[in-house]
């Protein structure tokens, strides 16, 4: 192990086996601390013994490709590939979920506004607070893509390619009601 100062750069270098740093003291941490961008310092990252967590407390960038791992057989993978945004689950299902009460799921995507810049709009929402499913925007089901509704997709609603068409398929009839 050597710890010097090449007249530049402060080194500390492990030639052989792993390199540990070991806090004892009880309920203690261990920092990392920078330049804050305007002459001072600040804490980046923070080994937290007290709370046994690992606390940023400035963002983190994962260049593209890099992937940011979950899980211990990286089961959850977050990262962007250059182009695209990725959130992959190697196993088992995917669950979003807002635990805050009556708080809502939003769903945002963003466009050209026509004139160079661009515009940023709500597509659809999970309300919590109605429980309800509320849409901004069309839903477009693609040729022979089918709306069903019941337990058994008793009622279709879908575009063959040629015919529009409505489906009673399950038990009892097919009501077309009005107020008046």
């Amino acid at each position: 192990l050597t710890i010097k100062h090449n007249g530049t750069d402060s080194q500390i270098t492990n030639l052989t086996g792993n390199l540990q740093f070991t806090q004892l003291q009880d309920d203690g941490d261990i920092s990392f601390a920078s330049d804050d961008g305007s002459g001072g310092d600040t804490i980046y990252m923070t080994i937290d013994g007290g709370e046994t967590k690992t606390i940023f407390a400035k963002d983190t960038r994962h260049n593209d490709a890099i992937k940011a791992n979950f899980g211990t057989d990286d089961d959850l993978q977050i990262y962007h590939d250059g182009t695209i945004a990725h959130i992959n689950t190697n196993l088992g299902s995917t669950y979003i979920k807002n635990l805050e009460i009556d708080a809502d799921i939003n769903f945002y995507g963003t466009k050209s506004d026509g004139a160079g810049g661009k515009t940023t709009e709500l597509y659809f929402q999970l309300d919590s607070s109605i429980q309800k499913n509320e849409f901004y925007k069309a839903a477009y089901f693609k040729d022979n893509i089918k709306a069903e509704f019941g337990d058994s997709s008793d009622l279709q609603i879908y575009h063959d390619g040629g015919n529009s068409k409505i489906t009673e398929g399950g038990t009892g009839g097919l009501y077309i009601g009005s107020s008046l």
